[in-house]
């Protein structure tokens, strides 16, 4: 009874209202309560819901939502707080309608039910093109005028503008050709938004700002206050500099002035005496940029700022490194060879006499142990002196093409004992047939070099892994400055599991004396001898390495390819040997490993052998002549040929020898020359005395490789090379056969 008489008082109400506004209003509209009973229905919604006045409103709402209660609750609830709710509705027609809820007085809402008019329907009221899309930019309609205006039916806004719809004078893109359109942008009421597109001829010029033409240019344009503040900067500047909106001062983005930019920035704008340019280095964290930047005053006198335009000049730096990088190894390994040179003239000296003190002394003379240790240290120094020569890239290589899986398996056992019991070594062969052509002692000593190197980044243990593979390179490899060409190479890779190398020092392991091992532990050669056999070997050689995570060597050489089994016959039994003999706690001499560690049992019999051939050799054995500019070399190499006996007539240098030539009445057996001395060299004075003793023999001898004097002597026939230091057997057997060829023709 309550309930009836609450409706009787909202009706009041609503028959006032109803016949003014809802009677005629085509839309469907009902007047219920906040609990959705029905209180009105205009004609509309009775014709189109069929519904009475005794209805529930969720009779209408079933017809547009699946979840009408949650609906129904969720728009009171949102009309009765802010007055009015909406949501849009699909009906199964395809139709879409927009429902909406408002407050009135007396406790109930007026629910309005308006169809959305569709695309088609939008189209064809509008005569201009008109496309609708959403707000991912996908076209979702287009009427036929538009379809016209396009050309066909795109997919996206930005197939037709680069930078998206906006309302105003717009350029689309339409296949290959351009058009000019005033564009109008209405939001949609199912999401996005209807565009519509006025096509014009030919647009009005526009007017750019100063701003708008800087920003246009280029190159990168900035305007610098007084203090470093930059005022104006262009896109191109802010890509260069990596700026980010907000205030930047110049000094705070560049370094590498060698006193502070604001200074320079502030001499510029405050003296005027032109135009000044710098090279700087741009502070990025992305990668590393260096810019030209050429500054000058602003041309109005009143205008405290300066005017700068920068040049990306990261490309002429690196050109530049590059270039100064080969000009100090070039120099250092100037600086290697002759001082290796020069060493090896004293350590002949050294070696020769202390052999001849050798001779006059048996194991049980108190002098013995004391000449062993001469010996031995002057034979480590000449392996150092030759690590030096390798540096260089002067020394004596011999290539030969060599296998790896034979090469690396002849050379495990070695390796083995190198590594100790801590670390396990592991080798892997990705091709069977991989062949290099290189000087197969030498290679050996960059693989032991290498894996010592590895073992002692790893002082608890672990793994080292050497790998071989085959890898084709379809296109030039740009890496560490240099360019490895495109073809086919064998790459080899030595990984440790070690602590790595700090990125600081990753640029400088294969320069001279530098080591990253405790003081008195290396020489810092062991690398730079690797680079230097690998370059002048025709390979290349990289290394990676992180902080925590070991480090990886790679080395490239081009395939050899074919039968690969160059390797004497007794190679085996001599690496074998040569493990034996060699001391583990030795890692960075490898050079010359048989020479250098003389097993002390060993030097007995070599003593013996010495004097029993130089009490064999008797007198009269012939006449040498023997030039050596080094005094000290000069007289140990006379006293083992007289010893051996020789006859041998002295020269200090080239035209001493010649002179001694023009005045001996007696017939010369050989001649034994030092290459390089003051004033005329050995094959120059050699040449002249050819033309008086045209069929002497000659032995030279040098601190340099045979490969330094190779040119030279190519046209001096019956000669023969020995080079320092060499050991006083060695010499006199040299000389000794020389003599005896000589004889015999």
């Amino acid at each position: 009874m309550a309930l009836r008489c609450k409706f009787r008082r909202f009706r009041v109400d609503v028959d006032r209202i109803s016949d003014a506004l809802l009677t005629f209003d085509p839309s469907p509209c009902i007047v219920a309560s906040y609990s959705g009973q029905v209180i009105y229905a205009n004609p509309a919604a009775r014709d189109q819901f069929k519904i009475a006045e005794v209805d529930h409103l969720s009779h209408s709402l079933g017809l547009y939502f699946a979840n009408v209660d949650k609906v129904f609750n969720e728009m009171t609830d949102a009309a009765i707080a802010r007055g009015i709710a909406e949501v849009e509705a699909a009906v199964a027609s395809a139709e879409r309608m927009m429902v909406r809820a408002l407050r009135m007085n007396g406790s109930c809402l007026l629910w309005r039910f308006d169809k959305l008019p569709t695309d088609q329907e939008l189209g064809a009221i509008w005569e201009l093109p008109m496309l609708r899309a959403d707000d991912d930019g996908v076209i979702r309609y287009l009427n036929r005028p538009a379809r016209t205006l396009l050309r066909g039916q795109p997919i996206r806004v930005d197939e037709i503008a680069d930078r998206g719809l906006e309302p105003g004078l717009q350029e689309l893109k339409i296949r290959n050709a351009r058009k000019f359109v005033t564009v109008i942008k209405r939001p949609a009421e199912r999401g996005g938004a209807h565009y519509l597109l006025a096509p014009i001829d030919r647009p009005e010029p526009m007017k750019e700002t100063a701003d708008s033409l800087i920003d246009g240019l280029p190159v990168a344009i900035l305007k610098i206050e007084l203090g470093g503040r930059i005022d104006v900067v262009n896109q191109v500047g802010r890509d260069l500099l990596g700026l980010t909106p907000g205030e930047h001062f110049f000094q705070d983005h560049v370094e590498g002035l060698g006193r502070p930019v604001k200074e320079w920035v502030n001499e510029v704008i405050e003296t005027d005496h032109g135009a000044s340019s710098e090279v700087l280095r741009v502070r990025r964290e992305d990668r590393e940029v260096f810019v030209q930047v050429s500054l000058r005053r602003s041309l109005f006198p009143e205008d405290q700022s300066a005017i700068a335009v920068l040049h990306d000049a990261t490309e002429m730096k690196q050109l530049e490194a590059q270039f100064n990088q080969s000009q100090k190894m070039q120099a250092i390994g100037e600086l290697a060879g002759g001082v290796a040179h020069d060493f090896n003239n004293l350590l002949t000296a050294i070696s020769g006499h202390c052999d001849l003190l050798l001779l006059r002394r048996d194991e049980g003379h108190p002098d013995y142990g004391d000449l062993m240790q001469i010996h031995q240290n002057a034979n480590r120094a000449a392996a150092l002196v030759e690590q030096l020569l390798a540096f260089s890239r002067k020394q004596n290589l011999r290539p030969q093409k060599v296998g790896l899986r034979d090469a690396l398996q002849d050379l495990g056992h070695l390796l083995d004992r190198l590594v100790g019991a801590t670390v396990k070594l592991t080798v892997h062969h990705d091709s069977a047939d991989a062949s290099i052509w290189v000087d197969r002692r030498q290679f050996e000593q960059v693989i032991m070099n290498l894996v010592v190197n590895a073992r002692d980044a790893m002082p608890n243990g672990g793994e080292i892994q050497i790998s071989t593979s085959v890898r084709k390179l379809v296109r030039d490899l740009h890496r560490n400055r240099a360019k490895v060409p495109a073809g086919d190479y064998v790459v080899i890779s030595v990984e440790d599991q070690g602590e790595g190398i700090p990125a600081e020092q990753i640029d400088k392991i294969f320069d001279p004396f530098f080591t990253t091992k405790p003081q008195g532990k290396g020489t810092g050669l062991g690398l730079s001898m690797a680079y230097g056999i690998v370059k002048q070997s025709g390979g290349f050689i990289f290394v990676d390495s992180n902080t925590g995570e070991g480090t990886r060597f790679y080395l490239y050489f081009p395939v050899r390819r074919g039968s690969a089994d160059c390797r004497p016959n007794s190679l085996p039994q001599q690496v074998a040997n040569r493990a034996d003999e060699i001391d583990i706690g030795l890692t960075e001499s490898f050079q010359r490993v048989e020479e250098t560690r003389l097993n002390a049992k060993a030097a007995p019999e070599e003593r013996r052998q010495i004097l029993s051939s130089t009490e064999a050799g008797g007198q009269g054995a012939g006449i040498v002549l023997l030039v050596e500019d080094e005094a000290s070399v000069r007289a140990f190499a006379a006293r083992a040929l007289s010893m051996r006996g020789f006859t041998v007539l002295e020269a200090e240098s080239a035209e001493q020898a010649l002179d001694v030539l023009a005045v001996t009445t007696v017939p010369i057996d050989l001649f034994v020359t030092d290459v390089v001395m003051p004033g005329d060299d050995g094959p120059t004075w050699v040449r002249k005395a050819r033309e008086t003793y045209p069929d002497t023999r000659v032995v030279f001898m040098s601190g340099y490789t045979e490969e330094a004097f190779t040119e030279n002597k190519g046209d001096l026939p019956n000669s023969v090379f020995i080079q320092k230091p060499f050991s006083l057997a060695d010499f006199t057997k040299t000389v000794k056969q020389q003599v005896e060829i000589s004889k015999a023709d």
